[in-house]
This record gives C-alpha cells, structure tokens and sequence, in this order.
C-alpha cells in the first residue's frame, strides 16, 4: 500500500556537495581562533570594519527552500548554537506565492528543515497581482 506521505527526496551530487562544504566551514570557523586571540591587530581592525554586527543578533533568512536559501538556513542555524559567532538565533521566513504547482509541496519542505534544525519559521501566504515585467518580477 502507497503511503499518503511523500518521502523526502535524497539530496542530489551537487546539493550534497553543497552542503558538506557549508558545514566544513561552519566546523573550521568554530575550531579556528579569532583574530583577537591570534594577536592580529590588522585582521581584528578589518573585521571591525567590515562586519559592524552587534553581538547575539537575531538573523532573520528568507526562505525559499531552494539550495541557496537551505545552505544558508544550514550555515546561520549552526553559527547560532556556535558561541562567539555574533549570531544569537535565526528566525526564517516562507512567502507562499502560489505561482507554482509545488508551492505547497515547497512550504512543508521549508517547515521540515526548520523543524529539524529548531529555527522558528514565519509562512505568509501572497496573492500576487499580475503585472509589469511578468509574474515572476511582481512575486518579488
């Protein structure tokens, strides 16, 4: 007997790929010390500049649950459970468009991922007005 439930698909070559490399970095960042306890005034005066992050912000991601977004969704929910990352907690948000026909298909995949990782997720469902430069231009 089919099941009701469609089984989350495995992540392609590219997407797995992706992924691991996301989480090398995240693993090297949390081992590797900061500029400030390497003694490297230089870097630490860049990264001041550069970055201009107050500690333990709150990073809200844009979640479309494509693999941008998810590598993304993977790298900041890891930096959030990092000490010393700046970064206290995630939160994400799903735009239903409805443009596509997997629309809902794309918002349970979006919940799933956040479920598991324990990143709060807003959904807000658009209707979007046909116009101008194509659907597509007016979703965004």
């Amino acid at each position: 007997m089919a099941s009701s439930r469609a089984r989350p698909k495995k992540p392609d070559r590219l997407e797995q790929q992706l992924l691991d490399t996301v989480r090398g970095a995240v693993a090297r960042a949390a081992l590797a010390p900061t500029a400030a306890a390497a003694g490297d005034g230089q870097a630490l005066r860049h990264q001041s500049k550069t970055t201009r992050r107050t500690p333990n912000q709150t990073v809200a991601l844009a979640l479309s649950g494509g693999r941008d977004s998810m590598a993304l969704l993977e790298l900041l929910s890891r930096l959030a459970a990092t000490r010393g990352t700046g970064i206290r907690r995630v939160i994400a948000i799903h735009i239903h468009h409805g443009l596509s026909r997997n629309a809902d298909a794309w918002q349970a995949h979006c919940e799933a991922e956040c479920e598991r990782r324990g990143v709060p997720l807003a959904v807000r469902r658009v209707e979007v007005k046909r116009r101008g430069r194509g659907i597509e231009a007016a979703a965004r």
